[in-house]
């Protein structure tokens, strides 16, 4: 049994029969030794095979205390149609030991064990689908992946599906990435959270790991389904520049449809691509005539152009500038930020001294992101240039370069004849302004003087400052009744106030105001619309004792609160609850109406909160409320209100 040669060892274990007893037992012995331990196969699976055919009796499979060899080679020996031994190789399959996993996995896929965990999952039981997928990824990581062939030859199902999806993105055959689009692309995401899981997983393994074929299918669901921005979305975040040959015509063919609505994810996605395969392009869009393309399709393919930033396309980026409104142009400057050296600066001051207006006001609204100084100068002149656009630009241009010595010219262009540029002006010194800025908005709607145009827009100024002192001088002017026509632009300019701080300024001068400012604040709240009542709500959270009783009276004035209480007859459980929580938080006696009508929620987690706003009025500040509760015009309150104060008693 220690022959040197295998064929030798094989033989004597095939053919070696014991005489007695005493024998068979160290003949086992010796078969169990070689079945461990021999380096040939050829001995170890006869040896095995020796052992269930002579010694069942004695046989266990028992892999404590052995070396890794040995349970290695125990691996490579196992029964496929023992259980035990199915269980044993699951065990070590799920080890951090990749040797001895490999072995396992290996075992497990002659077995079939791995496409029964493929198959045998459904979304109803996620515990199971979540072993199951951990399982085999751990098969995946040594390579042992076999088991996915079943989605050239079943029809699997949809957890089935987001199995093999998850292998995919990272292991696996490239080749089944399009035979699993085949089958996930047809269920519909919007189904349920599992079906939305699957569809990203399926694009995620095409986008990052597809071959051609994948891509072709991606690549016609873009086009088909352009429209839908939600699954387009998932597509474009996913796409990482292979493939661009496939992929890249019909990015274009959407960035070419004025209806499609995703823009800033699409310029993004085609700038991940290699610019040799749509530059061409994206240059005849940008010098095309004004009727060629709708404007939208020329503003998405200047923005891709320009943040390639190609030194070779410094000029027509400069030039067609004007494409993009001077907002966006501000923002584009990132994209010139970059550029550095005498020649990018020498063309700037060369477009400044042009005679174009729309094309020096594009730059000047750019150039601050560049920080370069040796554009102020000829930016401080253009603030009395005749062109609208180039004025409006200047401003801006000079506020965000910090250049204080214009701060006082800028003020003075508040009275400019043209009232997008008085607009403009106030906007810059309202984001950009100090202390000094404000008291200078403040005496020019207080000058008895002044003209309503100016005062219009030192109104929309302080409407665009950020600073809660702006609302502390809009409140303050509201106050002393000015004309229809400004109160009206006042209440506006305050409805634009949504900042947490802005609020408790404004719900500070609603507590100290007499009747009619109250009013005219209240108008405030309601102009500012629905979108506002969550920030009140946070407000309120925020537990400013003294602010309290007003933030709770503008969200009953608005109409919060009963918009809030109807809520708690919603459908969605978890309608229910938010509501419950927001009127329990809110606690006057108008959100008490509402929260007794929930007592009996079939919602365990709607009665909880129930019971602990009820437990509020057992307080001195809630006698009051729980009194109007018990007293209530409306029978079902009072019903309610002793039903739900008995039930709380009883806990």
């Amino acid at each position: 049994m220690h022959d040197p040669h295998g064929l030798i060892r094989r033989s004597v274990v095939e053919d070696l029969s014991p005489v007695d007893e005493q024998e068979r037992d160290r003949l086992y012995q010796e078969l169990s030794g070689l079945l461990r331990r021999d380096y040939v196969f050829e001995v170890r699976t006869a040896a095995k095979a020796r052992l269930l055919k002579d010694f069942q009796d004695m046989y266990s499979l028992e892999t404590e205390g052995l070396g890794k060899v040995e349970i290695l080679h125990l691996l490579e020996q196992l029964d496929e149609s023992s259980e035990a031994d199915r269980n044993t190789a699951l065990e070590y399959l799920d080890g951090e030991d990749l040797e001895l996993r490999l072995a396992a996995a290996r075992f497990l896929e002659k077995a079939g064990v791995l496409r029964k965990l493929l198959t045998q999952v459904e979304f109803a039981d996620m515990e199971t689908f979540q072993r199951n997928l951990e399982l085999l990824k751990k098969a995946a990581e040594v390579k042992v992946v076999g088991f996915l062939d079943l989605l050239e030859s079943k029809t699997l199902s949809p957890a089935s599906l987001l199995i093999a999806a998850e292998l995919l993105s990272e292991k696996g055959p490239v080749s089944l990435i399009e035979v699993l689009l085949s089958r996930g692309l047809t269920l519909d995401p919007k189904q349920s959270p599992e079906h939305r899981r699957l569809f990203e997983t399926n694009v995620q393994a095409a986008c990052t790991r597809g071959d051609d074929r994948a891509a072709r299918r991606i690549a016609e669901f873009l086009a088909e389904h352009r429209y839908e921005q939600e699954l387009i979305s998932v597509i474009l975040l996913r796409l990482t520049g292979r493939q661009g040959a496939i992929y890249v015509p019909t990015l274009l063919t959407l960035l070419e449809d004025p209806k499609f609505e995703l823009r800033g994810q699409l310029e993004e996605t085609i700038s991940r691509f290699d610019p040799e395969l749509y530059l061409q392009r994206l240059m005849d869009i940008v010098t095309s005539e004004r009727p060629d393309f709708p404007h939208q399709v020329r503003i998405s393919a200047f923005k891709v152009l320009g943040s390639l930033q190609l030194p070779y396309c410094m000029q027509a980026v400069l030039e067609h500038l004007p494409i993009l409104p001077l907002q966006q142009a501000r923002d584009f400057a990132v994209h010139l930020a970059g550029r550095d050296g005498e020649l990018f600066t020498r063309r700037v001051l060369d477009i400044l001294e042009g005679d174009d207006g729309k094309v020096r006001a594009a730059v000047i609204a750019a150039v601050p992101a560049t920080e370069r100084k040796d554009f102020v100068k000829p930016i401080r002149d253009a603030l009395g240039d005749a062109d609208v656009l180039v004025r409006s630009a200047a401003v801006w241009a000079l506020l965000e370069y910090g250049d204080t010595r214009s701060v006082k010219d800028a003020r003075e262009m508040l009275r400019d004849p043209v009232e997008s540029v008085r607009r403009e002006v106030a906007r810059a010194l309202g984001q950009h302004g100090n202390a000094t800025t404000l008291n200078n908005f403040k005496d020019l709607c207080k000058d008895e003087n002044e003209v309503d145009s100016v005062k219009f827009a030192a109104i929309e100024g302080l409407g665009y400052s950020k600073q809660p002192k702006a609302v502390e001088i809009l409140v303050a002017y509201l106050k002393e009744e000015p004309s229809e026509e400004l109160e009206e632009r006042i209440i506006q300019a305050l409805a634009g106030k949504r900042e947490s701080k802005e609020l408790s300024v404004l719900v500070e001068k609603l507590k100290d105001a007499d009747h009619g400012l109250r009013e005219k604040i209240v108008r405030v709240f309601e102009t500012m619309g629905p979108e506002v009542e969550s920030s009140m709500v946070e407000l309120l959270r925020e537990d400013i004792v003294s602010l309290r009783p007003y933030i709770t009276s503008v969200l009953e004035e608005t109409g919060f609160v009963d918009h809030t209480v109807r809520r708690l007859s919603h459908r969605d459980p978890q309608q229910r609850r938010d509501a419950a929580e927001v009127l329990s938080l809110i606690g006057t006696a108008a959100a008490f109406r509402g929260i007794v009508l929930a007592a009996r929620d079939p919602d365990e987690q709607v009665r909880v909160m129930v019971t602990k706003a009820l437990e509020r009025l057992n307080t001195e500040e809630g006698r009051e409320i729980l009194e109007q509760l018990e007293q209530d015009p409306d029978r079902k309150i009072r019903k309610y209100t002793l039903w739900a104060l008995e039930r709380m008693k009883a806990q």
